[in-house]
């Protein structure tokens, strides 16, 4: 399967990726709740665990985020439910290849003190850095995250469908 994205270095700055943690509450990993999607409406800036990752929360999608985006695609998007996702992964976690409920996906990357967990397409690896992004399609692609071996990788996600 061929990989298709776009990537994006330095999509936000440092300064950005570290608001954007700093402004999160911390998460309680022996308390966050574990939440079946297919069944539960997951609540807004709650901490939670699924069976695809380890811990995450759902925010609402950024004006910030979606400005510097469209800035970058030069065309316009919606967001699925007007929702962004960010998820942590510690050492030992990782992310089993998936595709998202949308047309596409666009992933940043929040921070860099880790080892481990490159980002996966298609079981290929994209080397990505503080504040960088991909954009890539649902359609034939699985994406996903490898394991950590150290550290914490913090990344962004949104799922978006381009205005036809």
């Amino acid at each position: 399967m061929t990989s298709s994205y776009r990537y994006f270095p330095n999509l936000i700055t440092h300064s950005e990726c570290d608001k954007i943690l700093n402004d999160l509450p911390e998460p309680n990993y022996s308390r966050a709740p574990a939440i079946d999607r297919t069944i539960e409406k997951v609540p807004l800036n709650t901490w939670y665990k699924m069976e695809k990752v380890p811990i995450r929360i759902e925010l609402e999608a950024s004006d910030f985020i979606k400005s510097k985006l469209i800035e970058r695609l030069d065309t316009d998007f919606s967001v699925v439910k007007d929702r962004m996702y960010i998820t942590k992964y510690n050492k030992d976690e990782y992310c089993e290849p998936h595709h998202d409920p949308s047309e596409d996906t666009i992933i940043i990357q929040l921070n860099s003190e880790y080892k481990g967990g490159l980002f996966t397409l298609n079981n290929t690896a994209i080397e990505m850095y503080k504040g960088d992004a991909v954009l890539f399609s649902n359609y034939n692609n699985l994406h996903g995250v490898r394991k950590i071996k150290q550290g914490t990788r913090s990344s962004l996600a949104l799922w978006v469908n381009f205005d036809k």
